[in-house]
């Protein structure tokens, strides 16, 4: 559902956002976009090099909170969409606190985009889910931004 550009210099990051409901994960693309690799549901270590759209699974099944994958790798100036599915049973969100960007709280069963621009300095940006006590119980990632 997004954009891959390449366009440096500011070290400010840019965002946008929206919730949907559910979605199937073999729908098509919107017409005007270009769509990368998707990140694979793999184990918590899990990593994608981000080129356009990356599913993120927002998940706390039997316990586990986590986000899969929990590792995502961009150039800086990059802009990206993160569409982040809900697949638990409590509400959750996705915030990049570094760069002041988050989904809003997305309930059980749906979904939020959220796309932004990395910033122009490498460095590894943390990503949480802010609903309280989340974080701790393991709802984390890593937006790495390398060139």
């Amino acid at each position: 559902m997004v954009v891959v550009a390449a366009c440096g210099g500011s070290s400010q990051p840019s965002s946008t956002s929206s919730t949907s409901g559910p979605s199937s994960s073999a729908s098509a693309p919107a017409p005007s976009t270009s769509t990368g690799p998707s990140a694979s549901s793999g184990s918590s270590g899990s990593q994608t090099s981000a080129s356009g759209e990356i599913e993120i699974i927002a998940t706390d099944e039997a316990g586990q909170f986590r986000f899969v994958p929990d590792r995502i790798e961009v150039r800086p100036g990059q802009t990206i969409s993160l569409r982040v599915v809900n697949q638990g049973a409590s509400a959750h969100d996705l915030a990049v606190p570094d760069l002041g960007v988050e989904t809003g709280q997305i309930d059980p069963g749906q979904e939020a985009t959220l796309t932004l621009t990395a910033p122009s300095t490498p460095g590894q940006y943390r990503f949480i889910c802010t609903i309280p006590g989340h974080e701790q119980l393991g709802m984390r990632g890593t937006l790495v931004v390398q060139r």
